[in-house]
């Protein structure tokens, strides 16, 4: 007699789902201001009709082809507000809760599924971008789709039949996801090296698995098909933004270096590290970096295929980044946020077999404490989030909260003919002018390059500052404004234009605000 399987794991998965979905819900519905890097991409979006989406963006910004026509979709039925923008990322989010649920349980006990699944769901940057106006929240919903596609392949009686929805997935994949491409080179590599692992043992099973060697016929079409796809993809966008110097500028310390000195190699311990707080956002790094090589030892003991699917997107996305094609840091490695997260429970499931075995010396809750240890971080790391919409100063990547949304109300209804108008954050702006039917309005910038938003040395500024004198009514609109290591130069920076003339009247909001000046006055 089969002894039936408890319900509690699934009802408290279901939870756990609810939970997360409830979580991003409530970011989603604060719905504060766009940010620069948001607005720039929300321009493209709004000012530009369906067709040409396809051409390259504006303001140095890349994403999907598919992404950016599922936006368009989102503002053309339900407006150009916050709401709209972030709708598709939201639902991509809430989508990527039970694809994570359906992987987690292929392999893990339920027990760890159950920690793996709590720490995805109060994981705080999955939580930050999923009302985010960018890609990286529909990458990570990509990412378990193809991994949920390649389990699939495992089961005998459906591996050929597996395979075609596997490669349809992987064609479409591309266009909405960059770093898809990575996921499907490391699928693809599952499925060949799947011969060399057959007969490897399987948690639970008292028999090895035997495991179903894929045509190579079938192996090459799926991969054609994927081939043919990104070929497209690249000609009509891919190829401009890999080519773009702002962009490889901007990410060129992110690539990794030579490793031929102690700073070098250092780089290597600190980016790796720094993945477990984001994009992972599990935090206590070498805590859950440990857990994670534990997972990697029990998966290579238990189920070397599994460990293959998980490890060989992390790797391929690597050897990209050591190429120079793609960054190895933050948000765009938020894709492999689920992949390090199923790797902890894995090193948790280690945990809770030595202490059950009654020959092992280390018969102690280890799980139960690691476990907790981590999901009661995250978790911590959540709820600052929900609370200040961002967390704590070990999530340092994410980005400052700016509401420039009142700032511009306040300029509408406060703005008289003949006012001059110099905003510091252009493209935030130029998003809110058109919001508050201001942007017919003449304005400037007072600062002398687009990518210079985080320089704190005004005082060289003096071509800009100059721009400000000799105006009865000026404002002054500040966003944006922080030094290279993230602190909010907002006062120091008003201040400094407080010595330009007389300020007449302000008004502030969290990492924004607006001033008054009459510049003839000394």
């Amino acid at each position: 007699m089969v002894k039936p399987t408890s319900p509690w794991p699934s009802r408290l998965a279901i939870l756990l789902i609810l939970l997360g979905a409830a979580a991003r819900a409530a970011l989603y519905a604060r719905t504060r201001s766009l940010w620069v890097d948001e607005a720039s991409l929300a321009l493209n979006i709004v000012g530009r009709s369906f067709a040409e989406l396809f051409k390259p963006l504006d303001y140095a910004q890349g994403a999907p082809i598919g992404f950016l026509l599922l936006e368009k979709l989102s503002v053309t039925l339900f407006g150009n507000s916050e709401y709209a923008l972030r709708l598709v990322p939201l639902i991509g989010s809430v989508l990527s809760l039970p694809l994570f649920y359906a992987v987690a349980r292929r392999f893990l006990s339920p027990s760890a599924m159950l920690a793996a699944l709590a720490l995805f769901a109060l994981s705080p940057t999955l939580i930050y971008y999923a009302s985010e106006v960018k890609q990286y929240s529909t990458d990570v919903t990509v990412t378990l789709l193809i991994l949920w596609l390649l389990f699939q392949t495992r089961d005998p009686a459906s591996s050929l039949r597996s395979l075609l929805p596997l490669a349809i997935a992987g064609a479409l994949a591309i266009w909405l996801s960059h770093p898809a491409l990575f996921v499907l080179a490391g699928t693809f590599l599952t499925l060949v090296l799947t011969p060399y692992v057959s007969g490897e043992p399987q948690p639970g099973r008292n028999r090895p698995v035997v495991e179903h060697k894929v045509p190579l016929m079938a192996l090459g079409v799926m991969a054609a098909t994927w081939a043919l796809s990104f070929a497209a993809a690249y000609f009509i966008s891919l190829r401009a933004l890999s080519k773009d110097p702002l962009l490889r500028t901007y990410w060129n310390a992110d690539f990794p270096p030579l490793p031929v000195s102690v700073s070098r190699i250092n780089w290597y311990f600190r980016t790796l590290l720094a993945m477990f707080q984001n994009p992972a956002g599990v935090g206590l790094a070498g805590l859950s970096a440990a857990a994670a090589l534990l997972g990697l030892r029990y998966l290579y003991r238990h189920s070397r295929w599994t460990l293959f699917a998980l490890a060989l997107p992390l790797a391929v996305t690597f050897a990209a980044a050591a190429g120079h094609a793609y960054p190895f840091r933050g948000r765009l490695l938020l894709f492999t946020a689920p992949i390090l997260i199923l790797l902890i429970a894995a090193g948790i499931d280690l945990a809770r077999l030595a202490a059950a075995n009654p020959l092992s010396p280390h018969r102690f809750p280890l799980a139960a404490i690691l476990a907790t240890l981590l999901i009661a971080y995250t978790a911590r790391g959540a709820a600052m989030l929900l609370s200040s919409v961002r967390p704590d100063p070990e999530y340092s990547d994410l980005p400052h909260r700016e509401e420039l949304r009142p700032v511009v109300r306040y300029l509408a209804d406060h703005l008289q003919p003949g006012d001059a108008v110099f905003v510091y954050s252009g493209q935030p702006y130029m998003y809110y002018a058109g919001r508050f039917n201001i942007a017919q309005i003449d304005w400037e910038t007072i600062h002398p390059t687009t990518y210079d938003f985080q320089s704190s040395d005004w005082s060289s500024r003096a071509d800009a500052l100059a721009t400000l004198r000799n105006h009865r009514r000026a404002w002054i609109v500040l966003s944006h404004v922080f030094s290279p290591e993230g602190d909010d130069q907002l006062p120091a920076q008003s201040a400094l234009i407080d010595t330009l003339g007389k300020r007449l009247e302000s008004f502030t909001a969290s990492g924004a605000a607006i001033y008054l000046y009459d510049t003839t006055h000394e």
